[in-house]
């Protein structure tokens, strides 16, 4: 009988023990990085005080470091039962990768030429008519346009006047901001190549037309650059569309 319940009152002990080291562990506040792909940090952030406001009891959180760089990475302080919910969430929505078709399109712009080439997409006219006034040219001219399909880089080579030919190179990653879903291009550069196939890449006669960095959301047409021709009188004009 003694035995018994000497038992009973380890397995008792035994039980308030864990309950208690189970209520200390939620009440405490641990360190943890989480890597972040596709996500904005400042979204990520959001989402990490909107568990903590659901989850976090009184107990302390916060956002030590934000880590820049390839990998980004966010530093938290938060019971595990934030760190949990905040791992699930970003397992959801962090999305990384994600496959886009990206359209170029190659314009010449003349001063002595006169309106938008009905042959450029609708998109595309849109987004000329709303920079045309900073431009000083009054005739625009599709030369060439190409599709491209990547989850983040590739190049596509379009045709100029006169048999000039232009390689483009274009790396790009989708990125959840506070502001929605956008591509950010990073670079996309424009080269004029020798026609001659043999020539190395090295050459100097691989001359940088333009380079840019920017944002796109999908469905939407930019004005990536325009680069001088002629002494000025022309000009080359490329623009980005996005699609899923």
């Amino acid at each position: 009988m003694k035995t018994t319940i000497l038992i009973a009152s380890l397995l008792c002990g035994m039980m308030t023990t864990a309950v208690q080291a189970q209520t200390a562990q939620s009440d405490v506040s641990y360190t943890r990085g989480f890597t972040l792909d596709s996500v904005d940090a400042r979204v990520a952030e959001s989402w990490f005080w909107e568990l903590c406001g659901e989850l976090a009891k009184g107990v302390a959180c916060r956002v030590r470091e934000v880590v820049s760089g390839n990998p980004r990475m966010l530093q938290v302080d938060a019971p595990d039962v934030v760190h949990a919910a905040f791992a699930r969430r970003l397992a959801e929505r962090d999305v990384g990768r994600v496959s886009h078709s990206l359209q170029l399109l190659l314009v010449e712009a003349s001063k002595d030429g006169s309106g938008i080439d009905k042959s450029i997409p609708a998109e595309a006219t849109k987004a000329l008519q709303d920079v045309r006034e900073f431009l000083p040219f009054s005739g625009f001219r599709l030369l060439d346009s190409g599709w491209m399909t990547s989850s983040g880089r590739g190049q596509l080579q379009l045709s100029g006047k006169d048999g000039r030919v232009y390689l483009a190179g274009i790396a790009f990653s989708q990125e959840l901001r506070l502001e929605g879903t956008v591509l950010a291009v990073s670079p996309l550069s424009i080269r004029s190549i020798p026609t001659n196939d043999a020539t190395p890449e090295g050459d100097p006669r691989y001359r940088e037309v333009m380079s840019s960095n920017l944002t796109l959301s999908v469905g939407e047409t930019v004005v990536v650059g325009t680069s001088r021709l002629n002494g000025g009188d022309r000009a080359l004009i490329v623009l980005l569309t996005a699609r899923d």
